[in-house]
């Protein structure tokens, strides 16, 4: 089959001196010109493609000139033509849209009612532009014509656009045939009108055939054809250029379209001998190839473009996405040649560009879709796919399902039943899509399909387990999860499966499996980073809550596996250096996380904290502020916990100098940081703000109240770390007024007091919180485990005892294993105690 391939080079006539020379002209077309030169001009820029040049002159030029000027009104219209036309040649649908949108805007200025020159000229073109709106959607369809609701809305475009089309012929005919005496100098001419009224009807005639071709009833075609050729009669005698060339080409559409192949040959072979333009050669050419294609010929309609080729100077898109269809149709049946019938159309078609690729493209796929699906398989595709443009979705779901059915190639059968899946996703058919995907998750012949699908399956579940809320369901989403990252620990969509279960994790409270998630997300994937900085939280807040002495381990980990876990994350901070802020604040959560663990290292913090990366003299952005708040409330700390007293008593003398807000956020930030010290330390470091704090008071009297209630916050906390339990309970009790959240540390300042009259408040408090909370919530199980402690403190054992006891019988499991542990503990010191 040499004498396919033998089609498929094509000439290029545009050369970069052609380019060159053009782009010469542009420059030196400095004055005013006729508006036939500047119709010709242009025309000539287009007919060689250099569309850029054309339009760079057109917009220049525009922009030298008044808009109401005859000269400004014809470019405009050159200019929305060459950008009309520049859209049809370009190689993608954005490219394209900028392309129309630049046409409809350069005819912006002039509306078609205003008394500019020229001004019919301007109406015909935005009629032009909606045609090509309504070709546009013809050459899509012309992508599938089995979509029906696709040929139905051109169709309507097309009439639309030929009933505006004939509206202006009937107005320009009357604006022609106006005296002299009535027209402006700068107004088209009569003979003007009368070129662009001719030029409109044999547009007219091609819509009518256009609209003919797109019927679905042999009445409407009929019709079409009748209405075309009532305009060629009447164009018969026209004595204008072209037009026994451009009524021959509709004649030859007409034999094609009516199906007489007898006339068609001889009309197209009256063209090729007539010596005819090349345009109107290769047009006739083209329509005895769509014939053939029509009538199921194939292997003619290819011979007969080679054996034309050598007839004609040059062959255009037309003619080579002809020639790709019919290699594309004769590859069917092709049996062994069919893979070689394939690639001679790949490559074919690379060489094919504007609408004509469309078609092409559209061929390609559906023999790609034979391939991976088989024929029954790949039909039922093309059907579902034209019931999801059109909206209907319940249909193309179960178009797909039957596709899937229907497959004969494993892998193709895989992905059918995920695309179901994927649109049962789309429909929030959740139920039906995990059920979809369990099939391809267990079809071992597609691992990629397989791993895909075991992750819309996961998420399914999460969808369902955030609708209803249930238990059983959250659990169900974090097994699937876990099962996929299981099952496929090193396919690309682990990372995505580690991602959801850690976020999942985080939104029901869950840091041990945030940690766990983290540990299974490969480095190099896009959320790699968010789930480290997840990480990261759930680890310093269960280090957190175990040194706040509630209990010696958190979420079923102990302090240990804890400490273990914030070890290896600061070494996957520090694995990445840098200067920027990001690399910053990774080196400080390193720091924080070395500092928070059962017994960390001050020194090693410090000398991490004093390789933290700086900013730039300039940069002064308040993420920069704030993380050297951060870096300084910790440094204290360590140098506290190291017993470097004066080195820094000597940084807060310096922290001083900065503003009050910003010392005021220190403080805070110092506050949370101390609380991994204890004993003398910890004493020390509350004298250090105790005396900061005293120090701000005296230096700023003029505190905002949101100020002075952060310093009392500040303060409480500082008398609590000093043992001053009476005094911290008293501003906690003033502060939790304004800031309910506070009273807990109220209620807990009471209970270290010791006292009998402060434990009493302290057990109405608990119980008071207690009966706020939702029964079997965390924060509830939390309250019932404080007041249970205040109870024992009090002595009175046996109460106590009955609180456990009743909290059991309910919740046998107590909130969990770190609850319940907890729980047994005061439960066994309490049973040590006699009854009072």
């Amino acid at each position: 089959m040499g004498w396919i391939a033998a089609f498929l080079t094509p000439r290029r006539a545009t050369t970069a001196a052609t380019a060159a020379l053009a782009a010469m002209l542009a420059a030196s077309w400095a004055s005013g010109q006729e508006p036939s030169l500047t119709a010709a001009y242009f025309e000539g820029l287009r007919e060689r493609g250099l569309f850029g040049v054309a339009e760079r002159y057109g917009l220049d030029r525009r922009a030298e000139l008044p808009a109401e000027s005859a000269e400004s009104v014809q470019l405009a219209v050159e200019l929305s033509r060459t950008f009309a036309q520049h859209a049809w040649h370009s190689t993608t649908a954005e490219e394209q849209a900028f392309l129309r949108t630049r046409a409809e805007e350069a005819l912006g200025e002039y509306r078609g009612n205003e008394a500019y020159p020229r001004i019919e000229a301007v109406s015909l073109e935005r009629v032009y532009r909606r045609l090509d709106a309504a070709e546009l959607a013809l050459w899509n369809w012309t992508a599938d014509p089995d979509d029906v609701p696709a040929r139905r809305s051109t169709l309507e475009q097309i009439l639309e656009s030929r009933a505006a089309l004939d509206d202006w012929i009937g107005s320009a005919a009357a604006s022609a045939s106006r005296p002299v005496a009535d027209r402006a100098p700068d107004d088209l001419s009569r003979r003007e009108l009368v070129v662009l009224i001719h030029a409109a009807r044999l547009k007219s005639i091609d819509l009518a055939l256009r609209a003919a071709e797109l019927a679905e009833t042999t009445r409407e075609k009929d019709r079409g054809i009748r209405l075309a050729e009532e305009v060629i009669k009447r164009l018969a005698g026209s004595s204008e250029r072209g037009t026994t060339s451009a009524l021959k080409g509709f004649a030859i559409r007409i034999a094609r379209l009516t199906g007489d192949e007898n006339q068609l040959r001889q009309l197209v072979r009256q063209v090729m001998n007539d010596r005819s333009s090349l345009a109107a050669r290769q047009d006739a050419v083209a329509e005895l190839a769509r014939f053939e294609l029509d009538q199921g010929r194939a292997d003619a309609a290819a011979r007969w473009l080679v054996d034309s080729k050598a007839e004609l100077e040059d062959i255009n898109d037309r003619l080579r996405a002809l020639h790709v269809e019919a290699v594309l149709t004769m590859a069917t049946n092709a049996g062994p040649q069919r893979e070689h019938l394939l690639a001679n159309a790949r490559e074919g078609q690379a060489n094919v560009n504007g609408p004509w690729r469309l078609r092409n493209e559209f061929l390609l796929l559906q023999a790609q879709q034979v391939d991976s699906y088989g024929a029954d398989a790949a039909a039922l595709v093309r059907r579902g796919n034209r019931e999801f443009r059109a909206g209907q979705r319940n249909e193309s779901i179960d178009t797909f399902r039957a596709a899937a059915d229907a497959a004969t190639v494993p892998a193709g059968r895989a992905e059918l039943r995920f695309m179901t899946a994927s649109l049962l996703v789309e429909s929030q058919r959740f139920e039906e899509a995990i059920a979809e995907c369990e099939h391809v998750a267990r079809d071992a012949s597609a691992p990629m399909y397989a791993a895909r699908a075991s992750l819309l399956a996961a998420y399914c579940r999460g969808r369902v387990s955030a609708k209803t809320g249930s238990i059983d369901d959250r659990n169900e989403y974090q097994r699937a999860l876990l099962d996929h990252l299981n099952r496929f620990p090193e396919d690309e969509t682990a990372g995505d499966a580690a991602a959801m279960l850690g976020a999942f994790a985080e939104q029901t409270g869950r840091p041990a499996s945030i940690v766990d998630a983290d540990r299974r997300m490969p480095p190099a994937h896009p959320r790699a980073r968010e789930s480290l900085e997840r990480a990261v939280r759930a680890t310093l807040g269960a280090l957190e809550q175990i040194r706040s002495g509630s209990t010696d381990s958190f979420d079923g980990r102990s302090a240990r596996d804890w400490d273990a876990d914030a070890g290896r994350l600061s070494q996957r901070l520090l694995s990445e250096p840098g200067t920027d802020v990001s690399s910053a604040h990774r080196l400080l959560n390193a720091a924080r996380l070395l500092s928070a663990v059962s017994a960390p290292k001050f020194d090693d913090v410090l000398t991490l904290l004093n390789r933290m990366p700086q900013p730039a003299p300039s940069d002064d952005s308040e993420e920069w502020r704030l993380l050297e708040h951060d870096a300084a409330a910790l440094r204290l700390v360590c140098l506290v916990a190291t017993a470097r007293y004066r080195e820094a008593t000597t940084t807060l003398d310096q922290l001083l100098t900065i503003s009050t807000g910003d010392l005021l956020d220190v403080l805070r930030k110092l506050n949370a940081a101390g609380r991994q010290l204890e004993g003398a330390r910890r004493a020390e470091l509350a004298r250090l703000e105790l005396a900061t704090i005293t120090r701000v008071r005296l230096q700023s009297p003029d505190l905002t109240d949101d100020d002075r209630m952060l310093l009392a916050v500040c303060e409480a906390e500082a008398l609590f770390a000093s043992g001053r339990f009476a005094e911290a309970a008293r501003m906690f009790e003033d502060a939790s007024t304004r800031r309910p959240e506070l009273a807990p540390r109220f209620a807990e300042a009471l209970e270290r007091t010791g006292d009998p009259k402060e434990l009493a408040r302290a057990r109405d408090f608990w119980q008071r919180h207690e009966a706020q909370q939702k029964q079997g919530s965390a924060t509830w199980f939390a309250a019932r485990l404080r007041l249970a402690r205040v109870l024992l403190a009090l002595g009175q054992a046996s109460e106590c005892r009955k609180l456990i006891l009743s909290t059991r019988i309910v919740y046998p499991e107590l909130g969990g294993p770190d609850t319940k542990r907890a729980f047994e503990q005061i439960e066994l010191q309490a049973a040590a105690k006699p009854a009072t």
